[in-house]
């Protein structure tokens, strides 16, 4: 396995999720990097791409508890699911406790039941 430091280049990063794909476990060890720096939207790629359910899961958890609303629907959508009400819920109390008034009621629009 190669070792990589992040943030790694955009040739590298392409060339690592897209063109050569590496190994998911060392995809998993470059999102692991990229978690660690705060960098969580690049961490969701690498996870993404490496298929690692459980690293999804957890970056869907932070996204909820930082208010993240676009991190936690494309952390879902990475691990194959719908966001959870009760998820958004949660977020959506994360969003007023860290005063994100807008993102709060972008997750009341999300929320509401669709008719039919």
């Amino acid at each position: 396995m190669v070792q990589v430091s992040v943030p790694v280049s955009i040739a590298s990063r392409h060339k690592l999720l897209y063109n050569q794909p590496a190994p998911p476990e060392q995809l998993s060890t470059i999102g692991d990097q990229y978690k660690e720096s705060g960098l969580l939207h690049d961490a969701l790629e690498f996870f993404s791409v490496a298929r690692a359910k459980d690293r999804l899961e957890l970056i869907a958890s932070l996204a909820v508890k930082e208010a993240d609303l676009v991190l936690y629907l494309n952390a879902e959508k990475a691990a194959g699911r719908e966001p959870q009400k009760e998820k958004l819920e949660e977020l959506k109390d994360s969003a007023l406790r860290l005063q994100k008034n807008s993102i709060a009621r972008k997750v009341d629009l999300l929320l509401v039941p669709k008719g039919k």
